[in-house]
């Protein structure tokens, strides 16, 4: 009899459970998106929430092939893509966005119905600390470039040469009427600036400006400061760069608050509290910087 009644009270458990688990919360993590970098930033999402909150069900999805369930208490889209449908489609859930470039100038941090709040960490390293990574590598850096677009300047233009010259640094803007006017105002800039400081812009980057400028920067002995790994390993000095890894971390522990009852209008949006300095080492032999030993924490790219 007694076995019995054990067996009963295990099964009720287990039941209970089981139901407890189907009925739980979810967190919905959207992304379109294969890539690596995503991969390590969900995978942490996902690991630093369930560690804080085992009752929570983290899940990941494509929202444009399958919509977040009707028990979704909270979006964590990744990327300006995904963060747009979520303002778009779900804006009745609190939204906690990650992996965004510039999510002010994309207009993410505007309310689309008078109602919709969002927060998150943006990609956003501040200048300060770009400046404090690679001081050790250019220490002798007095005046830096700029190209930006000769049509209107974006707020990240803006915001650049406001925080460069107030950290002291003499900041030459040279507007560009395109890609295709890259080479010739590269050639009119070269001599005039100790360092090449590029900014995300289509109207200036792309993939043939960016495979004329490196050749062109290092046969002028002129450092570029980079957008991301992608270019330092095609040749650029060096870039400030992100720990995806702990992105993730950082944006599961705004999450976890809005999931303990914070509201997102009350969270500010948090730049990345991890910066990784690359340096391109054949890159710096090369132009004859960085000939003394690499300060701590910067990461060698050779290619």
């Amino acid at each position: 009899m007694s076995n019995g009644i054990f067996r009963y009270g295990v099964s009720a458990c287990a039941i209970l459970m089981f139901s407890c688990a189907c009925f739980a919360d979810s967190v919905c993590i959207l992304s379109n998106k294969d890539h690596e970098n995503f991969d390590v930033t969900i995978g942490s999402i996902q690991k630093s929430i369930q560690q804080a909150k085992p009752g929570i069900n983290v899940i990941t999805i494509d929202p444009t092939q399958s919509p977040p369930p009707s028990d979704a208490s909270l979006l964590i889209p990744l990327g300006t893509t995904m963060t747009s449908w979520a303002k778009i489609n779900r804006p009745d859930l609190p939204i906690v966005f990650g992996l965004v470039l510039n999510p002010e100038q994309s207009g993410l941090l505007n309310s689309t119905n008078g109602s919709v709040e969002v927060t998150g960490v943006s990609l956003d390293i501040p200048i300060q600390t770009k400046i404090d990574r690679i001081q050790g590598i250019l220490p002798n850096v007095k005046t830096i470039g700029i190209l930006v677009s000769s049509g209107k300047k974006s707020i990240v233009s803006e915001t650049t040469r406001r925080e460069l010259q107030a950290l002291g640094y003499t900041v030459i803007e040279e507007p560009t009427a395109g890609p295709q006017d890259v080479p010739r105002k590269l050639q009119e800039i070269a001599g005039r600036i100790d360092l090449l400081w590029m900014i995300p812009d289509a109207n200036v980057y792309n993939i043939q400006t960016v495979r004329y400028l490196i050749p062109f920067c290092v046969k002028s002995r002129l450092p570029v400061m980079a957008l991301s790994r992608s270019y330092t390993e095609a040749g650029a000095l060096l870039a400030v760069s992100w720990d995806f890894n702990d992105l993730g971390d950082q944006i599961a522990a705004m999450a976890i608050k809005v999931l303990n009852g914070a509201k997102t209008s009350d969270l500010p949006v948090e730049s990345p509290k991890t910066a990784l300095l690359l340096l391109n080492k054949r890159t710096a032999d090369r132009i004859g910087v960085a000939s003394s030993a690499p300060p701590d924490g910067v990461e060698i790219v050779q290619r």
